[in-house]
């Protein structure tokens, strides 16, 4: 595909939109899909205003790359085997070019809070100060309330996506799974793989529809699509992407079928086919997958293995469920790929995105102006006021759905998998989230070159089932160590 450039239109409409929904709906992003193009926006250290606290990197490098804790024993979670079709092995950090986080990629609305005013010493100053206040208090509050049923809404985040795929009609062209793939991760066994996994999907894999109700409303129901794989006790669920077509994942889903499992995609609560009017990015989702795995284990028996894996907003759900402590004992493993560390964190990437876009015109007037923040709207009101929205609708802070905090409460073995060509979500949010992780046994994977965009990492569909069966052999390989130990003790 080309890649194509921000209209000026679009530009300019980002002044009245939240800059969030603005950048999700260009064509240059295309966050749930393989098909983003590496856009040409200038760099977010390229921004020079010394005040502007979260669109500046100042990057301190975490990675811990000793792991010790590889060496420990797993959790009760982990005590069974899984099955292994290979004796393949994935490396506990594969991050060739060495990705570290910022402080950017652990924005959170508290430290936004705690962000003090700006003093001013003068008189005029102090009169500027207070008007701006005053009308930045109106013009981002008007913004949140327009943005909030397109971020969170179930009907807003679908006219979203209908929208995207509007301008962008080859979003979901089983093609763009190969044709930006790096020769390194073989492009030609993904078109054999995607092509037949198209066709399966499509007119081999027998779906069923699996009802669950709410956790805490047993008025509403959870939906899922369920493909049974023979007579096989494994099972993955699937968290689902923002806007991402549930046919698509049901795509993708082709590779964890042909390592054996069994396949549960749920919509989340206000996505899809699931009853709900907003979504609550996981933090409601995370029970109703507790759910889920009872009706599982009902199916399969409790002696079965069950994986959560999601991309982009299903991985942050899979992850907010795995890090609850009451989880039945055969949930195995949490595969992440491409979720966001704080949603502050990134919005405040694509707000910088689209700040850029938008000085990249004012920069080539006759007087050249580079604004430090788009007019009249700062990031740190329109998300303050986004916060105040959805607490005061569904209950709960942005800071209640942070991946940086479930993947430390997450002791169940966990990976984390991300692309240097996300555009959507920088790979250094995985990056700070698997710093974070206090899980017993934990995994990073940062494909380098062409991958093909955010949540893409499976076209390299060759290294990916390789990858990920060699991190459920590690987790056998453990227990089966933790075993013998118990024996000999005994």
């Amino acid at each position: 595909m080309k890649k194509r450039k921000f209209l000026p239109s679009l530009i300019l409409a980002s002044i009245l939109i939240a800059p969030v929904t603005t950048t999700v709906v260009s064509a240059d992003i295309d966050p749930d899909t393989s098909d983003y193009q590496s856009s040409d926006l200038v760099s977010q250290q390229d921004l020079s205003d010394d005040n502007s606290l979260y669109l500046l990197s100042s990057e301190k490098n975490i990675l811990n790359s000793d792991n010790d804790s590889e060496s420990q024993n797993l959790n009760e979670n982990s005590s069974s085997d899984i099955t292994s079709n290979d004796n393949s092995e994935v490396n506990n950090i594969d991050n060739e070019n060495n990705i570290s986080p910022s402080e950017n990629d652990t924005i959170s609305i508290s430290d936004i809070n705690q962000k003090g005013s700006t003093t001013h010493k003068t008189i005029l100053g102090k009169i500027n100060g207070f008007i701006n206040d005053r009308i930045t208090d109106v013009t981002t509050g008007t913004v949140a309330a327009i943005s909030y049923p397109f971020l969170f809404g179930k009907h807003g985040t679908q006219i979203l996506s209908d929208v995207r795929t509007f301008i962008n009609p080859n979003r979901y062209d089983v093609e763009n799974t190969w044709n930006v793939l790096d020769k390194k991760y073989n492009p030609e066994a993904s078109q054999e793989f995607y092509t037949n996994a198209q066709d399966w999907w499509d007119n081999q894999a027998v779906k069923e529809t699996m009802e669950v109700p709410f956790y805490n409303d047993s008025s509403k129901n959870i939906r899922a699509t369920y493909v049974a794989n023979n007579a096989s006790k494994k099972t993955v669920i699937i968290g689902q992407g923002w806007t991402e077509r549930p046919d698509w994942i049901g795509v993708v889903s082709k590779v964890w079928y042909d390592m054996g499992y069994n396949v549960l995609m749920p919509s989340q609560r206000g996505q899809f086919s699931s009853d709900g009017n907003l979504l609550s990015f996981g933090y409601q989702d995370k029970n109703d997958w507790k759910t889920l795995v009872s009706k599982v284990n009902e199916m399969n028996g409790e002696d079965g293995e069950i994986v959560f894996y999601g991309q982009s907003l299903g991985a942050n759900t899979a992850l907010e469920a795995a890090s609850e402590t009451d989880l039945a004992k055969n949930v195995k493993a949490v595969i992440a790929d491409a979720g966001y560390s704080t949603l502050p964190s990134l919005g405040n990437s694509l707000y910088g995105k689209t700040l850029n876009s938008f000085n990249g015109v004012t920069g080539k007037l006759l007087i050249p102006i580079n604004f430090s923040s788009l007019p009249f709207l700062p990031y740190e009101k329109i998300v303050k006021n986004v916060d105040k929205i959805n607490q005061f609708l569904q209950g709960f802070s942005l800071d209640d759905v942070s991946g940086i905090a479930a993947a430390a409460k997450t002791t169940i073995p966990s990976y984390f998998i991300t692309t240097e060509d996300d555009g959507f979500i920088p790979e250094t949010q995985t990056v700070a989230m698997f710093d974070a992780s206090k899980a017993s046994l934990k995994s990073l994977w940062v494909l380098t070159g062409s991958v093909g965009g955010h949540a893409s990492a499976n076209n390299a569909v060759g290294d990916y089932q390789k990858n990920i069966q060699g991190f459920l052999d590690q987790i056998n390989k453990v227990n089966n160590l933790s075993q013998d130990n118990e024996l000999i003790v005994a």
